[in-house]
């Protein structure tokens, strides 16, 4: 089941698109293609963005509703905290320090490059742990405006890497539900049964080898930008939840118009370059092995250790995020990426944050949909 189903219409938006291996339309890419307009669609895409930014608004005023206006500290970042995230910052990081966690770090705008990257990996990684209070401190300073808009903006506007944080995150949300409900494309059984019926009338993806999510366009792109290594804001903290499920720790170089044409060994290749990466049950062969050569348990654990014989990711099956067996964990992910936007959005509530345009533009980057320029300017006409 996709996430927050109940509540957001994912059946009604997924079928606004269709499947298509090498379109010929589209210069021979593979992804899911919205067909063509109709007024219903329209309807059913503006019924999406408009639930998922309701939602989300919901949800943040729930967890504001959490939180109370504390006395301002100097220190707006305990010592305990600074523990929480110190396996995702640099040892370097100010914030080990007592001037670092001073709320003077952060108001002072002539600091070096340095100092400006240390301040967006803290503030990232304040926000991937949930510590909500220190990052309501940071942001109650007045000179501190936060914002989601991409390159250059006022002075006075502060990012903290908070734009690639929420690409990222709804980009993976967005990407793994919407591909979730095309369940030709992930599930063994469907797949066999829709090849067989022949709905499809393409005769070139009547083949289970080519009937797969992960040949599209949307889900090679999401990959890439869920675990690139260099980003615009330089900092790649933002990734580090993206890696460790997907299991990858970096892409060998790609381009934009790679996406959608990479075969799958290709797409993995790319990722793992070729170096062999166990699952779950090769990890069990292996034990089961080590043990009937008499072995104790220990020492097994110790050689597969020492040998970094273990699966990369979160999920057991590695490669294939909607496998059926790596659903708990999907859910898991999903659930985080979620909980990101809504994080955010408590940080940035109440300034001038379009979400309608950003779930938009997420949609038009993975599927192609209208540019969010065209689409926007007919928001005022609604069906």
């Amino acid at each position: 089941m996709a996430h927050q189903a109940d509540a957001l219409p994912w059946k009604d938006f997924a079928s606004i698109f269709d499947f298509a291996y090498r379109s010929k339309r589209h210069h021979g890419e593979t992804n899911l293609f919205a067909r063509q307009r109709t007024s219903v669609q329209v309807r059913q895409l503006y019924s999406f963005v408009s639930a998922f930014v309701r939602i989300l608004e919901e949800h943040t005023d729930k967890e504001m509703s959490m939180y109370v206006d504390v006395e301002q500290d100097d220190e707006v970042i305990s010592e305990s905290t600074a523990r929480n995230i110190q396996h995702l910052v640099q040892p370097t990081n100010p914030v080990f320090s007592v001037e670092g966690r001073k709320i003077s770090f952060w108001t002072d705008r002539v600091g070096t490059a340095n100092s400006r990257e240390d301040k967006t990996g803290t503030f990232t990684a304040l926000l991937l742990q949930d510590e909500m209070d220190a990052l309501f401190s940071i942001r109650a300073e007045p000179p501190i405006q936060l914002c989601l808009k991409r390159g250059r903006c006022s002075h006075s506007c502060t990012k903290f890497g908070l734009p690639e944080l929420v690409d990222t995150a709804m980009m993976a949300y967005i990407c793994l539900n919407m591909l979730f409900q095309k369940t030709e494309l992930h599930d063994a059984e469907t797949r066999a049964n829709y090849i067989q019926s022949g709905k499809s009338g393409d005769s070139l993806i009547m083949d289970e080898n080519v009937l797969d999510y992960r040949s599209t366009r949307g889900y090679q792109k999401m990959l890439f930008e869920c675990t690139q290594s260099k980003t615009i804001c330089g900092a790649v903290i933002h990734t580090i939840p993206h890696r460790q499920f997907y299991g990858y720790q970096d892409c060998s170089y790609t381009t934009e118009e790679e996406f959608g044409f990479l075969t799958l060994p290709a797409l993995i290749s790319r990722f793992t370059r070729g170096i062999y990466q166990p699952d779950s049950h090769d990890v069990a062969i292996v034990i089961y092995i080590l043990q009937q050569m008499g072995l104790p348990t220990e020492l097994i654990l110790i050689i597969l250790e020492l040998a970094e014989y273990a699966p990369k990711g979160s999920i057991p099956i590695p490669h294939d995020p909607l496998h059926k067996k790596n659903l708990p964990e999907l859910q898991k992910y999903l659930d985080y990426c979620w909980q990101l936007l809504v994080r955010t959005n408590m940080l940035v509530k109440y300034r001038d944050n379009d979400w309608e345009g950003r779930v938009l533009e997420c949609i038009w980057k993975l599927f192609g949909v209208e540019h969010p320029r065209h689409f926007l300017r007919s928001r005022a006409n609604r069906p």
